[in-house]
């Protein structure tokens, strides 16, 4: 998979604490690459819930397809459930390489 390499974190690591430096990511003990990950493996690093609200999910695929950008993205994924807001982060984030608001 592109783009994804696992370090071993040895100094100051937090349960998924998102300390983003540069292309890299802590989750748990590992320091994650974070740059051109797959949508599918970034929902798995960022814990989408087995269920998305249905309008989340519709705005998830048309972010995915290309039809809209990411500040439509970060706009509207989180509408319906305000909990996703820090998920919607997360993944464009872990799609992209950088924070969407960088």
């Amino acid at each position: 998979m592109a783009g994804l390499v696992l370090i071993q974190c040895e100094v100051n690591c937090n349960s998924f604490s998102v300390a983003v430096r540069s292309n890299f990511m802590y989750h748990g003990r590992n320091l994650i690459w974070i740059a051109d990950m797959q949508p599918d493996l970034a929902q798995l690093f960022c814990d989408f819930p087995v269920r998305l609200h249905p309008v989340s999910q519709l705005i998830l695929d048309y972010y995915n397809d290309g039809v809209i950008g990411i500040p439509e993205f970060m706009r509207y994924f989180s509408l319906p459930n305000s909990d996703y807001i820090e998920l919607a982060y997360c993944y464009i984030t872990m799609v992209t390489g950088t924070p969407p608001f960088a």
